[in-house]
């Protein structure tokens, strides 16, 4: 009703562990970024991953800074192709909020995504 849900597999956008885009990725996100500007109302971008622990030494203290780190990279493209920069938010989940089991890879995979939340946007009027 009040919002729409678009789920990208972060194997699209991004490799194991990583938060900048692949060229595939650059190319997924064109795609996506077109589409989002011709919606209204704010989008929450959310970065999620799976249980896997950040390698020591990483580039990423642990899944949270990863999960936003993405987010914010994603955040990137729509803002390029000319979306206001007050419409998009980031958020990163790290590996607390699991569509499925982190019991084996195929479910590990599918909690590693970046949703895009694409919220109604409400006018005063209608907060009472």
């Amino acid at each position: 009703g009040d919002r729409l849900v678009l789920t990208v597999d972060s194997a699209l956008l991004f490799g194991l562990g990583r938060a900048n885009l692949t060229p595939e990725g650059r190319d997924v996100m064109r795609r996506v970024s077109s589409a989002l500007n011709e919606t209204k109302g704010r989008i929450r971008v959310e970065g999620h991953t799976c249980d896997l622990a950040v390698g020591p030494g990483g580039e990423f203290r642990n899944t949270w800074w990863l999960s936003t780190a993405r987010a914010l990279t994603v955040l990137e493209s729509p803002e390029r192709q000319g979306m206001p920069p007050e419409r998009p938010l980031a958020a990163g989940y790290g590996e607390y909020d699991p569509i499925a089991p982190n019991d084996s890879e195929p479910n590990r995979r599918r909690n590693r995504r970046v949703e895009f939340v694409i919220e109604k946007t409400r006018r005063p009027a209608d907060a009472l």
